[in-house]
């Protein structure tokens, strides 16, 4: 395509160098330098659609990848939470002084946190 705008552009070639170097400068701004970059610009926005529809289909099951990856942590932390509330009943449910020892975890008080269940030892 930018064959035939070159092609065109250069038909008035001639003239222009007649007349004299301003008019020759004024042809290749005007006519040569449009017509031909434009068709190559053209041609370089479609390779790059097409790049960009190339990648979309990937960049989408990433981020279904990483909505279920999501989804299993927080599955995981509420099933921690769970056990660790169990632990912590059958602690406190036993009256040994393994949860009394700490006063920021009373007996009877739920637990929340992650770094909270260190301070719990079942014996």
């Amino acid at each position: 395509m930018s064959y035939v705008f070159a092609g065109i552009a250069l038909i008035s070639l001639p003239a222009a160098i007649q007349v004299g170097v301003a008019t020759l400068i004024a042809w290749i701004a005007q006519a040569f330098l449009r017509l031909v970059l434009l068709s190559v610009i053209m041609v370089g926005q479609k390779a790059s659609v097409a790049a960009s529809d190339k990648q979309a289909p990937q960049t989408y099951k990433d981020a279904e990848a990483l909505l279920k990856i999501q989804d299993e942590v927080h599955r995981l932390v509420e099933v921690n939470n769970s056990l660790t509330e169990e632990i912590h009943r059958a602690v406190t449910a036993k009256g040994t002084p393994a949860a009394s020892r700490h006063p920021q975890f009373p007996p009877g008080q739920p637990l929340s946190g992650i770094d909270q269940t260190a301070y719990l030892t079942v014996t």
